[in-house]
């Protein structure tokens, strides 16, 4: 009897601790079913071929190469190509999917920076005094009201928040507590040279302070953390890749702001980018803003109006709460980038764009041997491709280009009936890319 009470006590125990050892039904993150992990760094060998001055081998030290690869995911969208195809990327054009990189996941939360930078905007509309809380760049990307700026701007209803989330990605949008720099010290960050600077820190006021924000910009710390991608290491290297950031068409014909500077400082397509951490120089003045150069390098300060910076946002995203209210998740799984410039990209899921929707053909007549069909505009359509034929299969087929929503198709042959059917087409690079036909619409030629 002794014998059977310690067994049952020992299964007891054992179904204790199964539910910490054994994952529960559903328990597994969406994270971890689409394999999305955290950012990896592998180290590169030196280039062999590659060159060097005797004089600079003497000098130099050695330095670690290597190369970061970042998940990435779709999610929101936004102005950034020129889809109308008119020559300017604004916001007639159809907003397309925004890719963002994985800084880092946790269950399934995951911490993302955009890929490109996808604005242009100032840290702060007036050159002044100003920080992270309390400048219009923060309120702008989170869609504040006027109590939370300076300035005491409203942007309730025209914010990076409004314009590219959809009311159930919203909801997803994890409300960050975001920590900022009160003031920061160059020499702890490593940008100022090891001379006299007793003054300096006299002059720099410590601490930190929070604010709750579902959008905002990296800062030094974390464009410099390695858990992120990116290194502590080379942060004045002219080249360093891991930070460089392209800019869209949409941020470099001048974005939000409609800024004629922005252009003339990108360097083979990247943009200088804000970032939300005031940097203080000798006098610890907080009119400038972090940035990083458009060549990858931390650069110690910028005055918070200029108007040639690029925003890059960063946010946190809770993967289930995005998928909850469908067997679709919001967001899909883009591939990866590569600090060395590879990318392995998946193609975006279906966009509701109105340019490639069914067209429906409202206007058609016959007369004679001509027919002539009209329909709908398509906005961000390029053209339209008209397709008629004497088969109900289709079969002999042919195809005309049009411009414009309206055709008259002549010389007809005398007593065939023709099937017709229309879909529109945008360019994308070189290559077009087509929409849904229309219905078929019918029609017999008398003598």
């Amino acid at each position: 009897m002794k014998f059977s009470i310690k067994k049952l006590l020992a299964f007891i125990l054992i179904l204790t601790f199964l539910p910490g050892l054994v994952p529960a039904a559903g328990s597994v993150s969406l994270a971890a079913e689409y394999d999305l992990r955290n950012p990896r760094i592998f180290i590169q060998e030196p280039d062999p071929e590659e060159e060097f001055d005797e004089e600079d081998l003497e000098d130099a030290e050695p330095v670690e190469q290597s190369r970061t690869v970042w998940d990435c995911i779709w999610f929101g969208r936004y102005w950034q190509e020129d889809t109308d195809q008119n020559g300017k990327a604004d916001k007639k054009d159809t907003k397309t999917p925004i890719k963002w990189r994985v800084l880092s996941v946790e269950g399934d939360d995951v911490f993302l920076l955009a890929d490109k930078n996808l604005d242009c905007q100032r840290y702060n509309d007036k050159l002044e005094w100003v920080a992270w809380d309390t400048c219009t760049m923060r309120s702008w990307l989170n869609g504040y009201g006027p109590e939370k700026n300076a300035l005491g701007k409203d942007y309730r209803n025209k914010s990076f928040y409004h314009y590219a989330f959809t009311k159930q990605e919203k909801q997803a949008i994890v409300t960050t507590n975001v920590v900022t720099e009160k003031r920061l010290s160059l020499t702890d960050h490593g940008f100022m040279p090891a001379t006299d600077h007793s003054n300096f820190k006299k002059n720099v006021e410590s601490g930190n302070y929070s604010t709750f924000d579902k959008l905002y910009l990296l800062s030094l710390e974390e464009v410099t953390n390695p858990q992120y991608g990116f290194s502590v290491k080379d942060m004045y290297d002219w080249d360093w890749e891991k930070r460089t950031s392209m800019a869209t068409v949409y941020t470099l014909q001048g974005g939000e702001i409609k800024s004629k500077y922005i252009s003339n400082n990108s360097f083979l397509g990247n943009t200088q980018w804000w970032l939300r951490s005031p940097c203080a120089i000798i006098r610890s003045t907080s009119t400038l803003a972090a940035f990083v150069y458009n060549t990858g390098s931390v650069g110690t300060g910028y005055s918070v109006d200029a108007p040639h910076f690029a925003v890059r946002p960063a946010l946190h995203l809770n993967l289930k709460a995005v998928s909850k209210s469908g067997s679709s998740p919001g967001w899909l799984y883009a591939g990866t980038v590569s600090s060395d410039g590879k990318v392995k990209e998946t193609a975006p899921f279906p966009l509701p764009l109105k340019w490639n929707r069914k067209i429906t053909i409202v206007k058609s007549k016959g007369k004679k041997c001509d027919v002539s069909l009209s329909w709908k505009k398509s906005p961000g359509a390029k053209g339209y491709q008209i397709c008629y034929s004497t088969s109900k299969k289709w079969k002999n087929k042919k195809q005309e280009l049009v411009s414009k929503n309206k055709v008259t198709m002549k010389n007809l042959e005398k007593k065939k009936t023709y099937y017709f059917r229309v879909r529109s087409y945008r360019m994308e690079g070189k290559k077009k890319s087509y929409g849904a036909w229309s219905s078929t619409k019918k029609f017999k030629i008398k003598k």
